[in-house]
């Protein structure tokens, strides 16, 4: 049980382009827009007047274009067990992907590329398409562990409405210059290990925002947000689909929004995490292990697993033998909080990085168990090549996590998705 400091070796394929071949038209001018409600709507497999989703002796053929950023048609539409064949054309070089399928296929301009598969799968299943960023497209930075987006959105989705009733309600609690969020919900299942699959009714993930600016994503009830500036900051917490499409309910947005004030200086609460603080010793086995996930939208999934311990809700708790939060450090400095299994994590750039994970009680002091400490290190290897092509499936074990939603950061320019439209894969 002695499941305390271990290194493993995380070799992650630092932003390389996903590939699903279609065709695209060079538009400098192209940035990230809402294509929710872009080009033609379906395309069946039984014949149509177009031509497209025809099916023949060996199987179905859609003819499909993504010109000016546009998708068309913007929903395909199949039967499960089709033998399907795109015929893909692009005015951009890129990468597109079927979700949920995991199929991927370069695209090349001047070219039509055949993009075969079986549809064995029902459902509808996102379409992304992975590029180089236009230069209206500006990069992200980072705030308290999450990506912020300065420019537009490189991934717009538009709202879908809830087939089953939801709603979401949060509180927000100070400690330390950082803000404890609680959230409540109703009607509601976290997924983290669906995101960017398959929409499911009543599940997926939130985003959260400050002053309407998206921070990133929670996977859970429990989040602590760091490095907020100053002030009053209004909070917003929306839920999303495992695609990341904002979610409705009776035509409303499903999301709750409060102000809190941000002081000047971070003095409320349980003092800060001290690496040197006095340790507290568990008197029953106690252990964690984590797993870093690379993300398909860029960043990581960060996934922790504990025995022998249990996260506390957050907020200004006293001490509660083998109950507590996990601190999060990336070489060495503090990241943040960890309150439930799964957390979204920007990407750290070129290099190797070692990601620590270290259970505190819940006045942040380390456990210790049989005089060691109860943590565990991960190292990551990000390459930054976005020449490359790769499934970026890795593992620390095997990894991946939540990430940013918008701006791959490289070390050769900034990787740019955009949702465009969707597989649907309908039953006999």
């Amino acid at each position: 049980m002695r499941h305390l400091r271990k290194s493993l070796l995380l070799f992650a394929s630092g932003f390389t382009i996903l590939t699903l071949s279609l065709t695209a038209a060079c538009g400098s001018e192209a940035g990230p827009a809402d294509l929710s409600g872009s080009g033609s709507d379906a395309v069946s497999s039984n014949p149509s007047s177009d031509g497209a989703g025809q099916p023949s002796a060996e199987g179905t053929s859609v003819s499909v274009k993504f010109l000016d950023s546009q998708l068309s048609p913007e929903t395909i539409r199949v039967s499960q067990g089709d033998s399907v064949t795109l015929s893909l054309e692009t005015d951009q070089p890129g990468t597109f992907h079927i979700h949920g399928y995991d199929y991927h296929q370069e695209a090349r301009v001047g070219e039509v590329t055949n993009f075969q598969f079986t549809a064995d799968a029902t459902g509808r299943f996102r379409i992304n398409f992975h590029g180089m960023a236009s230069p209206d497209q500006t990069a992200s930075d980072t705030v308290g562990g999450s990506q912020k987006s300065n420019g537009h959105d490189a991934m717009a989705h538009g709202p879908v409405e809830s087939a089953v009733p939801i709603a979401v309600d949060f509180t927000a609690e100070l400690e330390n210059g950082g803000v404890h969020l609680n959230i409540s919900t109703e009607g509601w299942r976290w997924a983290p290990e669906e995101v960017n699959g398959a929409d499911s009714d009543g599940a997926g993930h939130a985003h959260v925002y400050a002053d309407g600016v998206k921070l990133g994503r929670i996977y859970g009830p429990y989040h602590y947000l760091k490095g907020l500036e100053p002030g009053d900051r209004e909070l917003r917490v929306a839920l999303n689909t495992n695609g990341h499409s904002d979610l409705t309910w009776q035509g409303q947005a499903v999301e709750s929004t409060k102000t809190v004030t941000i002081p000047e200086s971070p003095s409320q609460g349980n003092p800060p995490p001290d690496p040197q603080a006095e340790t507290v010793t568990s008197d029953s086995p106690m252990s964690v292990r984590i797993e870093v996930h690379k993300d398909e939208l860029g960043g990581y999934n960060l996934h922790t697993s504990v025995e022998g311990f249990e996260f506390a809700p957050g907020g200004n708790l006293a001490h509660a033998p083998g109950q507590g939060f996990g601190r999060l450090s990336i070489n060495g400095k503090e990241l943040n909080r960890v309150y439930v299994p799964w957390l979204k994590l920007p990407a750290q750039g070129e290099g190797t990085h070692t990601f620590t994970v270290t259970l505190l009680d819940n006045e942040g002091r380390p456990y210790h168990y049989n005089g060691e400490a109860v943590e565990v290190s991960v190292q990551v290897v990000e390459e930054a090549k976005p020449e490359e092509s790769g499934s970026g499936h890795h593992g620390a074990d095997s990894g991946s996590g939540p990430g940013s939603d918008h701006h791959a950061q490289s070390g050769s320019g900034n990787i740019v998705e955009l949702e465009v439209g969707y597989l649907e894969v309908l039953p006999r």
